[in-house]
């Protein structure tokens, strides 16, 4: 019996110890495995096709940041780009789990990922691995040189094999430690990572590669040797002259420096494609001498992009972009004196301004901007003479030339008016002493239509000096006709300048002054008008008839001026033609005179007897008037002996001071709510009244927090610190004067807030703003204010040992910290081992607690 209970005992210890080696046999995935080879394809990226291909068995040199290999297995190569070899024909050289993968760089060879690796591209898709021909994909990411960078990833056809590849640039910004591709597809414990090692070459960066000259670049280097003192120049030479800075690396190989480009200064003829060039850039070793790496800056010609007069309205150089222009010498742009003319450029250097100068004096200037050397200006012709004139623009020592061609020039002033002004005539660049004969366009002649060729007069003549300008003031009248624009011209023999005058209509009353019992005829007389046009006459607003103007742009019309009160009536006509409201009017004035009620109107006098519930009563001259105080709108004018002028809406109106100085006492709530130019706006219960501060003799009497007691002579009125708007006037040691609406007040200065100051004055404690005050006693207040500045410092003190004492606790911290960091290396690394060895542990302790329980068991039954 006893050995049957050993036996049991013993095949269950077997057979549970077992359990663990039978489940290491178990496959588990474990995400992207394996060693993919690296090599250089020869492939035209734009037909996407590729012609051949060298595997590295030991390793692979390339540029950071680059796709173009330098060496394979230490032999150079040209024109190979950079591949992750996935897979050759059926074989693969990496198993994934995942459908997408990243690729990453590292330091160490290891099948996990490191706390150092970087991830510099993806997510990229298995299956595109097994697709026919190449797929270009762009990932933007910091690693990359300049921020992003375009990947090749499909199954391409070499020599009768078919390679599954992912071709692109390495990383830039990394050190040459960085010598292993890892490829990973999730967040399973092993990766597929490369055997070749890459030898990551020295690289530069320059930011921006194009522009104008003088444009701020940026160049960065990266893989180079640790705390070296590099060269820069612009020559192939390492040589002083062409030395134009110098730069150490970090102790990452890394550096980075910044300057404006070199201006090359070039210039060019013609228009068309702006030609650009070359400026390079080397970077060397400054101890031995070695070059290290070179780049190229594009840059961009001074070009002009835009040229074009707008009064002439010659267009020189239309704008189509930054990239078509004219060069240096090439343009001329017919204009008047006076006219005006826009000018564009690109590609001018932005550390200095564009000059531009017309018979050497400044007419315009402009800040080219950064990006493409662009300005836009406009400038005014000046007073030149017929013919090219040289126009000279500037930008940090180069020069480029434009030309205006004046044309002979008619000014006019003013360029509009009324039939009858007086307008003066003006030439420029016209021959010398030579007869100008100014003649007026018209459409008619003392009231008669003209046609061809009798379509112009002439209304003035003036000679011109030896500047080609009249030599005396020349005016003229502008003659009748339509309203609207005119040509004017100049001429002298063939020479023809011409200008523009628009004539304003108008309406005339005849007459514009009558009596109210005229009852007779009122003539409204239209000039300037439009030929043809039927106008709507309108008196006060109020239809009245029509009337058509006739060919010479005249139009009279005529109201009966009887039924109108005394006043300002207006007269107006209405175009058919227009929705916006009338086109010209005049004012028709109506005196008292025949009148019967105007007389006694005159001689009414009204004062103020009551205000009871917002409503005023007024006895006059004519009876009472009863009014809300709200439709009266009263201004207090003048307070004087026991009487207040108030202006109101009826007019000036007179009242006993007690009826108003009792309203305001017998209110609740009377507050002065704003003060503006003087006149302070009360609100009370029944209405609104204002006054003039000065006739009401307003007084601060006392200040409580925000509220202010304001006594007048119309009684006590309530107000806030804000309405009356304190300020600073001056501050003389510890007296601070307060500027108010209200008038100023003296007091003790008892602190000062920043722009604020707190001044206990004879009426209560105000808070006053300081505003671009002068402050004699300035140098006392800081002596307090550094005596003050001064227990601050031994504060600090105290404060700094506190500091002191903080520091210490904070190493203490760090220690702990340290040592949780050590604890919690060597837990992270259990995770990374796979699911089979974890279940092997996991039964292996049920193994052994199971033979525990098991041995006990025996033993009872063989103790009884």
């Amino acid at each position: 019996m006893n050995k049957r209970i050993y036996s049991i005992a013993l095949l269950a210890i077997i057979v549970v110890s077992l359990i663990p080696l039978a489940l290491l046999t178990i496959p588990v995935l474990e995400a992207a495995r394996g060693n993919p080879p690296l090599a250089g394809v020869a492939c035209d990226l734009i037909t996407l096709t590729c012609t051949d291909i060298i595997f590295a068995t030991s390793d692979i040199s390339i540029k950071a940041g680059e796709i173009v290999v330098s060496k394979i297995d230490g032999i150079s190569v040209t024109g190979y780009y950079f591949a992750i070899v996935f897979a050759i024909n059926d074989t693969w050289t990496v198993e994934f789990d995942g459908s997408w993968f990243d690729l990453y760089m590292s330091t160490d060879g290891y099948s996990v990922l490191s706390p150092d690796d970087i991830k510099y591209a993806g997510p990229f898709f298995v299956v595109d691995l097994v697709t026919e021909g190449l797929k270009d994909i762009t990932f933007e990411n910091p690693y990359l040189k300049e921020g992003r960078a375009t990947f090749y990833i499909g199954k391409v056809e070499i020599a009768g094999t078919n390679y599954s590849v992912v071709i692109g640039p390495i990383p830039f910004d990394i050190t040459a430690d960085y010598k292993y591709i890892k490829v990973f597809d999730g967040l399973a414990t092993q990766i597929a990572v490369t055997r070749v090692v890459v030898e990551v070459l020295p690289s530069i960066s320059l930011i921006p590669l194009w522009g104008p000259p003088g444009r701020m670049v940026t160049l960065t280097g990266v893989a180079l040797k640790p705390n070296e003192l590099l060269n820069l120049t612009y020559g192939p030479d390492n040589a002083t002259h062409d030395l134009f800075g110098q730069v150490w690396t970090n102790e990452r190989g890394k550096f980075s420096y910044t300057w404006s480009i070199r201006d090359l200064k070039k210039a060019w003829s013609g228009t068309g494609l702006i030609p650009k060039d070359g400026v390079p850039i080397y970077v060397w070793y400054n101890k031995t001498g070695v070059l290290i790496d070179s780049v190229t800056y594009i840059e961009y010609r001074r070009s002009f992009v835009e040229l074009r007069s707008l009064k002439f309205g010659d267009i020189a150089l239309p704008f189509v972009d930054l990239y078509m222009g004219a060069g240096n010498d090439t343009l001329t742009v017919d204009a008047f004196v006076f006219d005006t003319i826009v000018l564009a450029g690109a590609w001018w250097n932005p550390r200095d301004t564009v000059k531009i100068y017309v018979g050497g004096k400044l007419v315009a200037e402009a800040s080219p901007n950064e990006t493409h050397g662009f300005f836009n200006v406009t400038f005014t012709v000046p007073e030149l003479p017929m013919g090219p004139n040289r126009v000279d623009v500037y930008n940090a020592g180069v020069r480029y030339v434009f030309y205006i061609n004046v044309w002979p020039t008619l000014v006019l002033i003013p360029e509009e008016g009324y039939i009858g002004d007086t307008v003066e005539a003006k030439v420029y660049g016209f021959p010398a002493n030579s007869l100008v004969k100014i003649y007026w366009d018209v459409l008619c002649i003392d009231k008669t239509q003209v046609s061809y060729p009798d379509l112009r007069t002439n209304i003035v003549n003036g000679t011109t000096g030896p500047d080609g300008k009249f030599n005396v003031t020349v005016t003229f009248k502008v003659p009748r006709g339509p309203g609207g624009v005119h040509v004017v011209r100049a001429v002298v023999d063939t020479e023809v300048a011409f200008a523009y005058f628009i004539v304003l209509p108008r309406i005339k009353l005849d007459p514009s002054t009558i009596s109210a019992d005229y009852g007779g005829v009122v003539k409204v007389i239209g000039e300037g008008l439009d030929p043809g046009v039927t106008y709507a006459v309108a008196v006060d607003n109020n239809y009245y008839g029509d009337v058509v103007c006739d060919e010479c742009g005249d139009a009279v019309a005529r109201v009966i001026g009887a039924g109108f009160r005394p006043g300002i009536h207006v007269v107006s006509l209405y175009p058919y033609w227009r929705v916006d409201g009338f086109l010209v009017y005049a004012l028709l004035t109506v005196t008292c005179s025949g009148d019967p009620i105007c007389p006694h109107i005159m001689l009414i006098r009204a004062m103020v007897e009551d205000i009871k519930d917002g409503v005023a009563y007024i006895n006059t001259t004519l009876g009472e008037i009863e009014i809300k105080l709200d439709e009266l709108k009263p201004l207090i004018l003048e307070v004087k002996d026991g009487v207040v002028t108030l202006a109101t809406e009826i007019g000036v109106v007179k009242a006993d001071l007690a009826t108003i100085r009792d309203l305001i006492e017998s209110l609740r709530d009377v507050t002065i709510t704003e003060i503006r130019s003087g006149i302070a706006t009360i609100v009370t219960e029944v209405g609104v009244i204002k006054a003039d501060l000065t006739a009401i003799n307003a007084t601060i009497t006392a200040i409580r927090g925000d509220v202010v007691t304001v006594r007048t002579d119309v009684g006590t009125i309530k107000t806030d610190v804000a309405t009356i708007k304190p300020i600073v006037a001056a501050i003389s040691y510890d007296v601070a004067t307060i500027k108010t609406e209200l008038g100023e007040i003296t007091g003790k200065l008892m602190a000062i807030n920043g722009t604020l100051v707190v001044v206990e004055t004879n009426v209560g404690t105000i808070l006053a703003s300081i505003r671009d005050v002068v402050i004699p006693g300035l140098s006392d207040i800081k002596s307090v204010v550094d005596a003050v500045r001064g227990d601050v410092s031994a504060t600090k003190g105290d404060v700094s040992a506190v500091k002191a004492t903080t520091s210490d606790i904070r190493d203490a911290v760090a220690g702990i910290k340290s040592d949780v960091a050590a604890v919690k290396g060597g837990v992270e690394p259990i995770p990374t081992l796979s699911a089979a060895v974890w279940l092997a542990v996991v039964f292996s302790l049920i193994a052994a607690i199971l033979s525990a329980v098991i041995a006990v068991s025996v033993r009872r039954k063989i103790a009884g």
